[in-house]
């Protein structure tokens, strides 16, 4: 070589030199100048040399680097074009067996895929397989650059079955990964993008098999990532980005909130950190208006709506009408646009909506994986315009599609979105009825909608809807038949409240089918079978029905709990084939459901062999639970004859107030009487429920206070007249006779409300300006005890407890728990409770050891021991009975925070939600004396009773007394007097009912002073 080559030589290695130095430069501050110097030095690099020079083939590989690095920054398909050419010259330049060709091999992966991602070529997409795999081939096992090529070939594979749906991609792409994870401990330099890249295959093969594991692998791989490239990283935004897909899909799958809004700031700022018009740029705003979509559906704040569209719009924006990723996009786009019009009503929205809907399935050929999701969002958008403008051509469009969508070659029998998609199918076929009065359209519709809510296979939300469709549908045509798919809907409602959901979260999912069972019921009463079986049919599906997350805890306390002891590995693989079934999707609103939002990213959702799978095996691990001794009726609705044994010390009195019709249901150890009760239905009672709290607000006006009371009464008045007056005339019961022995027990009857009843007082129902000593006076007071449980399991497990407890001793060492709170820190003075003082000392004169938690007053010379939340969690175990004599708030939008003022209550009140991992062994009676301690004030989940007197009896006190509404604090104190004065000789339920007489003998003509208070449990 002469000194002419050699100083080119020298010169093309500054310049390519120079070139490193300004990639690294960009690396650590993604500044885009940085990129555009490199080009421009890789190319006086190669103009220095000859074809034939030994490290061209390294200025090759940099400059299709460099040129890679700008189309990402500037989406030029032409820098995409160079770069390829430019990555296949440097291979070409390099001998087999040289040690820069794996280096090669993987750059030639890398751009080929890139070009893929831009044009969707399936070209492009084998290359990049086929260089990686000769890549990682050429590397041995342990090679400390094998990393980078694994990586690149288990994105591409990645790819590949995103494309096809073909398993054995996704499998052989996530053990790429893993192995690439094993080849770049902690430490090594290609951690980051293992890392980075581990978590959307994990994330992939969660939404394929459903293994709730790789959600959280996924989000943990994506939080190491994103510690790996710190601020000023040009990969942090792709890195924020997967993290933020990956809790997106994890507040889908589990709905905790905390997800969603954590996916929703790691997607802002990756969104802020990508360059505008990049690929990148478009991938971070696509995550983010598919996590801002999720969090509205969940919050319906409209400012995350507007924002989904905004982020959509600038996906598909930046998204080339080739890319695979375009009708995802689109079709996203498209679900955002519809949901906007939906909640908010400009129809451009809608008629973007349907165009980009229709843009999304051109997107896509015939029989590609993701064309019936497209379909099925458009056939949604489709069937929206319709119903608002009643263009029949729009009918027409939606009925064609959506028939696409449901043949068998498209979405087979056991497919994950099957249900979903004759759910909207069933629903443009009944538009159609309804507007042509066609009944092969209506039989078609049902028939789609019970085929949907019967695939187990499906989320259980999907499937409710269909089922509770179908019942629409048939109510007015056939009610036997409309009572057959209510009962569908309501055995599929326990499905709802997954272990994994947090208490808010499971109450949002119960909340959104609130008044379903109610409804069942009064289908069934409707029905044609006789009186008896009605009855008992309606008994089942209340119990199955309501209560959802207090079976659902009791589960947790008792079946469950003994299977767990009886058989371990059932019970872990019941709760796991649970979990893994039932995976809940985007909720939706209108006549036709969007598709889950993993079929608007463009991934499948588990693949219905998988789930077909899972299904089977449910059934088999259920059969084997059920062979098994004591667990026959394991997983089952509640047997008949469990529920009727409960009546044996009492009937039991099971209320349901449907929007057509109210009904008692009347158990008794031979069976259900169910008693029609025509005035008590929805809007009846919602009216009185109205009335009554209204003029409760009001009875703290010296001005309002009669008027307020005149208002309670008549409330009470109609309760009598048109629930427990007739219930009680049908069991039979009388006042006491003037001359009756007033020491005759007077019989039992447990209430179970449900609904909008649970907000009045049923005990202290009637007409109290009858006649003291009138032979059958019209109140229930003076006629039986009263008792109330949530449900009749409720009540069941009350009584195992109370058994398993005893009665309350009065021994000298026996002892109960006081919780006084006479001042309340941060409350005004006007606020302290005078009374408690008279509480403590009537609980001491039973249990004279009792344990006393007390705050000190502002005159206390000697400090009280501070009733804190954790000192009352800790000393409740040790003691069989608890006082609580302080305040209590009721939260009317989250009842699991329902809970009692205490000590520290700015920072750690006593809610219902810290009572539920309690469990107490030995507890016999909790007396709340405290504001609303038993009403559930969030109306959409009055069914639930998530209050603090259902909290208790489900830490284990059978029987606790609380109250319905606020309570005034003399007569508190009085009532607890008495109570506790007359409870050595009597069972609670008993002496509450003889105190509140005493108190109401005080004060007839105020019954907000003695009717709030009530017993529950056995």
């Amino acid at each position: 070589m002469g000194l002419k080559d050699r100083i080119r030589g020298l010169l093309a290695d500054t310049e390519a030199d120079h070139a490193n130095d300004m990639i690294k430069r960009f690396n650590a501050t993604g500044q885009p100048a940085y990129v555009e110097a490199a080009v421009e030095a890789y190319c006086k690099a190669l103009d220095l040399t000859a074809d034939d020079t030994p490290n061209r083939d390294g200025y090759l590989f940099g400059l299709a680097s460099a040129l890679h690095l700008r189309s990402r920054l500037t989406n030029s398909p032409e820098d995409l074009d160079a770069a390829v050419g430019l990555a296949h010259d440097a291979v070409d330049a390099s001998p087999a067996g040289h040690e820069r060709r794996p280096t090669l091999l993987h750059q030639v992966a890398t751009i080929r895929f890139a070009r893929y991602e831009h044009h969707g070529s399936a070209d492009d997409l084998e290359a990049a397989i086929t260089a990686g795999r000769e890549a990682v081939t050429a590397l041995p096992t342990g090679h400390l650059d094998r990393a980078a090529p694994l990586v690149a070939l288990g994105t591409a594979l990645r790819a590949r079955f995103e494309r096809a749906a073909e398993g054995q991609d996704l499998t052989d792409a996530v053990a790429a990964f893993q192995e690439a994870s094993d080849a770049a401990p902690p430490g090594h330099p290609h951690r980051g993008p293992v890392m980075a890249n581990l978590g959307p295959a994990l994330q992939v093969r969660f939404e394929r098999q459903g293994d709730p594991k790789d959600l959280d692998d996924s989000v943990t791989a994506g939080r190491e990532a994103i510690g790996l490239f710190p601020a000023g990283s040009p990969h942090r935004a792709t890195a924020l980005s997967n993290l933020g897909s990956a809790l997106r899909a994890r507040f889908v799958h589990t709905g905790t909130l905390s997800d969603a809004d954590e996916a929703v700031g790691h997607l802002r700022e990756a969104a802020d950190l990508a360059a505008p018009g990049s690929s990148q740029r478009a991938l971070c705003c696509a995550n983010l208006g598919a996590a801002l979509y999720a969090r509205y559906d969940r919050l319906h704040d409209r400012d995350d709506l507007d924002q989904a569209v905004i982020a959509g719009r600038e996906a598909v924006e930046a998204t080339p009408p080739t890319s695979p990723a375009a009708g995802s996009r689109l079709s996203a786009f498209n679900a955002e646009l519809r949901t906007r019009f939906q909640h908010f009503g400009d129809v451009d929205d809608l008629d973007e909506a349907i165009e980009t809907g229709r843009s999304a399935v051109d997107a896509v050929p015939a029989g590609h994986p993701h064309r019936p999701g497209y379909l099925s969002n458009l056939v949604a958008a489709l069937g929206i315009r319709y119903e608002h403008q009643g263009d029949a051509r729009d009918l027409d469009e939606a009925i064609g599609a959506s028939r696409e969508t449901i043949d068998e070659t498209s979405t087979p029998k056991g497919h994950p979105n099957r249900a979903l998609r004759l759910y909207n199918h069933g629903n443009i076929l009944s538009l159609r009825a309804r507007a042509h009065g066609g009944d092969a359209d209506r039989e078609a519709a049902v028939a789609a909608w019970l085929e949907a809510a019967d695939l187990d296979t499906a989320p259980p939300p999907v499937r409710l809807r269909a089922a509770w469709a179908a019942t629409a549908e048939l109510t007015a045509v056939d009610t036997g038949r409309a009572a057959d798919a209510a009962e569908r809907a309501v055995r599929l409602l326990p499905r709802l409240t997954s272990r994994r959901l947090t208490a808010g979260d499971g109450q949002h999912a119960v909340g959104g089918f609130a008044g379903l069972a109610r409804e069942a019921a009064a289908l069934v009463l409707a029905g044609p079978d006789a009186p008896d079986v009605r009855g008992l049919r309606a008994l089942r599906l209340l119990e199955t029905g309501r209560g959802l997350l207090l079976s659902q805890a009791l589960d947790a306390r008792s079946d469950l709990t003994d299977l767990k002891a009886a058989h371990p590995h059932l019970a872990d693989r019941y709760t796991e084939l649970r979990e893994l079934l039932d995976r809940a999707p985007y909720d939706a609103t209108g006549t036709v459901l969007a598709e889950p939002a993993e079929s608007l990213t463009g991934r499948p959702r588990p693949g219905h062999r998988d789930l077909h799978r899972l299904a089977v095996e449910m059934e088999n691990v259920l059969g084997e639970i059920r062979s098994r001794r004591n667990f026959s009726t394991f997983a089952l609705p509640p047997d008949a004859a469990e529920l009727l044994v409960e009546a044996a010390d009492g009937p039991l009195v099971v209320l349901n107030v449907a929007d057509a019709r109210g009904d008692a249901l009347i158990v008794r150890p031979d069976g259900v009487v169910p008693l029609p009760l025509p005035g008590l239905t929805t809007k009846k009672v919602a009216e009185q429920v109205a009335a009554f709290h209204g003029a409760l607000r009001r009875c703290g006006s010296k001005k309002d206070v009669l008027p307020a009371q005149r208002v309670l009464d008549g409330v009470l008045q109609w309760l009598w007249d048109t629930a427990a007056g007739p219930v009680l005339d049908a069991l039979g019961t009388h006042a006491r006779c003037s001359g009756q022995d007033r020491e005759d027990p007077m019989p039992r009857v447990w209430w179970v409300p449900g609904g909008p009843l649970a907000l009045l007082p049923l005990h202290a129902a009637g007409h109290h300006a009858d006649p003291s000593d009138a032979p059958d006076r019209r109140t229930v007071l003076d006629r039986v005890v009263s008792s109330y449980t949530p449900t009749v399991r409720a009540l069941r497990y009350a009584r195992e407890r109370a058994r398993e407890a005893g009665t309350p001793s009065h021994s000298a060492t026996a002892s109960a728990l006081v919780v006084a709170m006479p001042a309340t820190p941060g409350l005004p003075p006007d606020k302290d409770l005078k009374g408690v003082r008279k509480e403590v000392a009537a609980v001491r004169s039973v249990w004279p050891a009792s344990e006393i938690l007390m705050e000190a007053e502002a005159d206390a010379t000697v400090p009280g021991t501070p009733p804190t939340r954790d000192a009352v969690l800790a000393r409740l175990p040790h003691h069989p009975v608890a006082h609580f004599a302080c305040h209590g708030e009721s939260d009317p939008t989250d009842p699991s925070q329902s809970g009692l003022l205490l000590h520290d209550h700015a920072t750690g009140r006593l809610t219902v939600a810290s009572l539920r991992p309690v469990t107490l062994d030995g507890a016999q009676l909790a007396y709340l004396s405290a504001c609303r301690t038993a009403v559930t004030e969030a109306t959409e989940l009055t069914d639930e009773s998530i209050h603090l007197v259902s909290a208790m009896q489900l830490a284990g006190f059978p029987q606790v007394i609380g109250t319905l509404w606020q309570v005034a604090d003399t007569v508190a104190a009085d009532l607890a007097a008495e109570f506790y004065e007359q409870l050595t000789t009597d069972a609670a339920a008993a002496v509450l009912h003889r105190a509140t007489l005493g108190i109401r003998a005080r004060y007839p003509r105020f019954p907000y002073l003695w009717a709030a208070y009530l017993h529950s449990g056995g």
